[in-house]
């Protein structure tokens, strides 16, 4: 019986390694950054910044990173990259407010600025995730 669920899963993880790697040649392909123009969009942004206008080899379309000494395109699947580090970023800041919070606003008797502080913090949290579940969404949906 385990040798069954073992290949089970065995095959469950091809799958999904298989099926990564097709969307991640997608995300990787240079010819797959397009963008659909909004129907009322002036002339002039058109030529200042038409599909025409991009070439791969340009320094303003390459992404510099500090673990690689040559730019990498800036491909989809890089911007997924670099969103995956800003969360992992935030989720320990995140993870440190709760501890210091946890720690100190307990045994605070004052008034209620630091519970207010608090507040604000976890706010800003929700914006941050949010704007990256956005981008995500974007990134996926080639916009």
């Amino acid at each position: 019986m385990t040798s069954s669920y073992r290949h089970r899963l065995q095959c469950e993880l091809n799958r999904l390694r298989n099926d990564l790697e097709v969307e991640w040649a997608k995300l990787s392909d240079k010819s797959e950054i397009t963008f659909k123009w909004p129907t009322n969009c002036p002339l002039e942004v058109h030529e200042l910044v038409g599909p025409e206008r991009f070439d791969s080899k340009n320094p303003n379309y390459m992404m510099p990173f500090f673990w690689t000494k040559e730019p990498v395109p800036a491909t989809r699947s890089w911007a997924v990259i670099v969103c995956g580090i800003e969360c992992a970023f935030g989720l320990i800041c995140l993870l440190l407010n709760l501890i210091h919070f946890s720690i100190f606003l307990p045994k605070y008797e004052g008034d209620g600025i630091p519970a207010l502080v608090c507040f604000i913090t976890f706010v800003q949290f929700s914006v941050f995730y949010g704007y990256k579940v956005l981008f995500m969404i974007a990134i996926m949906e080639k916009r």
